[in-house]
């Protein structure tokens, strides 16, 4: 079951004289976690062929979809939802992922055409969207460390000039921010320019912008409208005209937030605010997450990762990066709404997230009691947007 790759198809044929529709179920039931494969939803599961006959042998196939992605149940402490609410997180999770079939793992291309456009189209819809399994593991991983070698660094010196122990929040001076770290809670810090992840970069690029993550952001922010021939102003600045090509658009270096055990859920908020509050316009700065940590260390070695894990990682109210929407769900009054709104990826390494920095969103509690989790993160502005809060601009 685990070669079947996320959004992949499993097939399963039962002959038999007892074999019926109802046994077949059964069986898959006992074969396949609902965590990792679509048994509660009509639209993935399907009986495509059944015989029971007396006096032959009953034959049944039954066709039932991998989910494209996982979430993680175990994150966040006001979020305690039903089973319903579980069900509809978890089709939400497989609208918003988008998983490599067996020809764009194949192939020189990550993904193809379809798969570029359904990424735009669910960042655009819902804030958000997951690529599985789109960077080279070793890379990431070349980065976490650099990342976690830069922060053993700069704990130490805090604590031996500074007096600042930021890992026990209280018992010294309050840490400030600097250049290279910026406290954003107790244990949880964003870190970036340390010579470690410098020195990385300037070995290689990491691939960590791959071109199908170019392409999404840029079909995103640059939405082509009907009339972008009257757009006469793009012959400013060194630009080509009104020919309806996309505006360029700026990556930043790669930082990374760490999140220490221990660490609570933060509040949730936005990261950038609407440039104009008359109309929900496409995204001007969105954030690409790259998980670099392994989240399935309390697994049996032969299970396959279900979702669920301590570390935490990055919860959603997916669609909230349209002004009513975001209005209407922070009301007290509609918690409920907000609840159902909530989702929460979890992410392996090798995939990607990419989400619109106006969607409401929150980092999840690391309840590990040994492992710092870093995120690592680029941001893709567009070129005259510049966020005062982000390091390195």
């Amino acid at each position: 079951l685990q070669s079947v790759v996320p959004g992949g198809w499993l097939i399963l044929v039962a002959v038999g004289q007892d074999v019926t529709v109802r046994v077949t179920y059964s069986i898959l039931s006992k074969l396949c976690k609902v965590a990792l494969w679509s048994l509660d939803d009509d639209s993935t599961t399907a009986t495509v062929y059944s015989r029971e006959e007396k006096n032959l042998e009953n034959l049944v196939v039954i066709a039932v979809q991998k989910r494209s992605g996982v979430i993680n149940t175990m994150a966040c402490a006001w979020g305690e939802k039903t089973q319903d609410m579980l069900k509809e997180e978890r089709r939400i999770m497989d609208e918003i992922c988008i998983g490599r079939s067996f020809y764009e793992r194949s192939s020189s291309n990550q993904l193809c055409k379809e798969s570029i456009q359904k990424a735009a189209k669910a960042l655009l819809e819902h804030g958000i969207v997951v690529l599985r399994d789109v960077f080279h593991k070793s890379h990431v991983d070349a980065h976490a460390k650099a990342v976690l070698s830069d922060l053993d660094a700069a704990i130490t010196r805090l604590k031996h000039t500074r007096g600042v122990d930021i890992l026990q929040p209280g018992s010294s001076k309050d840490p400030v921010s600097y250049r290279e770290l910026a406290m954003r809670e107790d244990l949880r810090v964003d870190l970036r320019d340390g010579p470690s992840m410098k020195n990385l970069l300037r070995q290689e690029d990491l691939l960590l912008h791959p071109p199908a993550v170019k392409l999404i952001a840029q079909l995103a922010c640059n939405p082509k409208g009907q009339h972008y021939g009257g757009n006469f102003g793009r012959w400013n600045f060194d630009g080509h005209g009104p020919d309806g090509s996309p505006s360029p658009l700026h990556f930043s270096p790669i930082g990374a937030v760490v999140s220490f055990p221990g660490c609570a859920d933060q509040a949730i908020h936005a990261d950038t605010p609407h440039l104009f509050e008359h109309s929900d316009l496409p995204p001007h700065y969105i954030n690409l997450f790259i998980p670099s940590t392994k989240l399935d260390e309390e697994n049996e070695e032969d299970d396959e990762f279900d979702g669920d894990a301590l570390v935490g990682g990055t919860a959603f109210l997916i669609g909230s990066q349209k002004l009513q929407v975001c209005e209407r769900i922070m009301k007290e009054e509609n918690r409920k709404e907000r609840l159902a709104r909530l989702i929460r990826p979890s992410l392996c390494i090798g995939d990607a997230l990419l989400f619109d920095c106006r969607v409401l969103h929150f980092g999840l509690a690391n309840q590990s009691p040994t492992t710092r989790r870093p995120m690592l993160y680029v941001n893709i502005t567009h070129k005259w947007f510049v966020d005062p809060k982000k390091l390195g601009r």
